[in-house]
């Protein structure tokens, strides 16, 4: 196989992880949301059952760090020589501190065109109702725990389906996410 094929199978193996990373997002909300306040309301943006902030923090961690126990790109710098405690500790401050930044800079900018997709203010330690030290910390564990121990069994596990349907099926949620997003910015907004 070539190096540019190679590229577009990890491409397609990390957008269906995607994918169901935010379809575990908009599950893990919406059971939350039943189990704390006995409350269905759809806890999603989008109209399909996807939460892609969820996808967001995890990929954006992945870019950065890799997974503890294959580090790539500043991870690589990070963790190296590191091990056990501080190698976890070191990852779970990345995977605490960027998804935080990411749900400041979305959370920050619906909240200030009046539609504010999620509101902390009566939770502790939180800024502008947006993000808030508790949920900044099950980011971390939810990451860290994912990239332990979750990631590679997944990108296994997909990268083994077919060229076609892997490209087909990657294509196909690219598609439909983005549909949904148009839509619903133009729902939203217009």
């Amino acid at each position: 196989m070539t190096d540019k094929y190679q590229k577009q199978r990890h491409t397609g193996v990390i957008i269906l992880i995607c994918f169901f990373i935010a379809l575990f997002g908009w599950c893990f909300e919406t059971v939350g949301e039943y189990i704390l306040y006995s409350s269905t309301d759809d806890r999603g943006f989008l109209t399909l059952p996807l939460c892609p902030i969820y996808a967001a923090g995890a990929l954006g961690v992945y870019l950065l760090m890799g997974t503890p126990r294959e580090p790539r790109g500043v991870g690589r710098h990070l963790l190296l020589g590191s091990s056990g405690i501080k190698k976890y500790g070191i990852y779970f401050a990345v995977a605490t501190i960027l998804p935080t930044l990411a749900e400041l800079v979305v959370g920050g900018i619906f909240k200030l065109v009046g539609k504010p997709l999620w509101d902390y203010s009566d939770m502790p330690f939180n800024l502008f109702g947006v993000i808030c030290l508790y949920f900044s910390l099950l980011w971390g564990v939810l990451i860290t725990l994912f990239m332990s121990f979750l990631w590679d069994r997944l990108y296994r596990l997909i990268g083994r389906l077919p060229s076609a349907a892997l490209f087909g099926t990657s294509f196909f949620a690219v598609a439909l996410t983005l549909a949904d997003f148009l839509a619903t910015l133009t729902y939203t907004f217009l």
